[in-house]
């Protein structure tokens, strides 16, 4: 075989440097140099020996990555948006002997539990639908992944160059048969699905069917179920109320409710996801005040934390309508402004004795009632 390393005269084909750097850095200078959101972080846990995670997503597009970059202990990189990139995983470290090993010396790797990791480019490979062992020797476990996302914990760091080969040169050390070709269909950058798998392991996978039911159902049925009361059970949980509703958020929200009676694990689950995601968030939270929902919501909140408390049979949206169909002051008849703080602001006054709501009046004449 002379798999040699190709010339760097096109950009595919630029070696890429690496040398003891930090994974996520890795990833990030891939990101730059493709200009596309292509890892995000997960939770990885194990369960009765088995890596188990509920949000590795490997299907999302780079659009939606970028709008939600997860948290948790790994990172979970989409090998599938980078064009003739892939990871061939070597899951064992008894590697005498095994000539792929040779050929790939000084190719990006990571070190993992089981073996190693070497990210690879290789032009002209046909799609495969098997990623699993498909080394031609079968005395090593080799897989060679590109539909399922590499997963790597943030702790480790990456060597060597990513090289780059042809097909033709590879493949002599790959059983062709088992990696199942399709046939008739040139390479592209997102290979076929293939039943998902760990990078180390396959899933556990269970299939649980249960008849769709409504939300006022779901909600009776979770009643019933101590939240959490295992990792397993509760991963289950989340994918029945995701199938279920579609995907829709209305699901989401009821396992958000649900995952909150378990105010330990939703509270450090809230922390870790602020703390990754707090541009994100204040993005949302700043496009979602706009709205006039979001302003509604604003509104009532701030109400809520300065005491304003309802008579019997009021509630606070009938606060917020009088509230936004107010137009002057109750006292001095100003024309009343929003959005802008100044002695015309529009204020909710409320009595500061029993919490009621009095009227809706110019800031001036608010500070004057107290």
């Amino acid at each position: 075989m002379n798999g040699t390393q190709k010339d760097n005269n096109t950009d595919m084909e630029k070696i890429y440097k690496s040398n003891n750097m930090e994974v996520e850095q890795f990833y990030k200078d891939l990101e730059s140099k493709y200009n596309k959101a292509l890892y995000r972080r997960i939770l990885v846990k194990l369960v009765d020996g088995k890596k188990q995670c509920n949000s590795d997503h490997k299907n999302w597009l780079p659009e939606k990555i970028k709008t939600d970059r997860g948290w948790g202990n790994t990172f979970s990189f989409s090998i599938k948006h980078v064009d003739n990139l892939y990871v061939v995983d070597f899951d064992t470290k008894d590697l005498d002997g095994c000539k792929l090993w040779d050929l790939l010396d000084g190719c990006a790797f990571t070190e993992t539990n089981k073996g190693f990791h070497k990210y690879v480019y290789i032009k002209n490979l046909p799609l495969f639908k098997n990623q699993q062992k498909v080394y031609f020797d079968t005395k090593y476990e080799i897989d060679l992944l590109k539909d399922n996302n590499a997963w790597e914990t943030a702790d480790r760091t990456i060597t060597g160059d990513i090289m780059t080969f042809e097909w033709e040169d590879l493949k002599g050390y790959f059983n062709t048969k088992l990696m199942n070709f399709v046939d008739d269909v040139p390479a592209v950058e997102s290979p076929p699905v293939t039943p998902p798998a760990s990078v180390d392991e396959e899933f556990a996978v269970e299939t649980i069917e249960i008849p769709k039911c409504s939300a006022e159902d779901m909600i009776k049925y979770l009643t019933n179920i101590k939240p959490r009361y295992d990792y397993d059970s509760w991963t289950k949980i989340g994918f029945i109320i995701y199938n279920n509703f579609d995907g829709d958020d209305e699901g989401l929200d009821i396992y958000v409710d649900y995952t909150k009676k378990d105010k330990e694990y939703y509270i450090s689950y809230a922390k870790n996801y602020r703390n990754v995601n707090k541009e994100l968030l204040y993005e949302k939270r700043k496009k979602y005040g706009k709205t006039e929902t979001g302003k509604k919501s604003t509104h009532i909140s701030l109400w809520k934390r300065r005491n304003v408390k309802l008579r019997d049979n009021e509630t606070y949206d009938d606060l917020y309508n009088i509230y936004l169909n107010t137009t002057n002051c109750k006292d001095c008849n100003v024309l009343l402004v929003v959005g802008k703080r100044c002695k015309e602001s529009k204020c909710l006054d409320h009595d500061h004795n029993t919490g009621y709501f009095r009227d809706i009046v110019c800031h001036s004449c608010n500070c004057k009632r107290r």
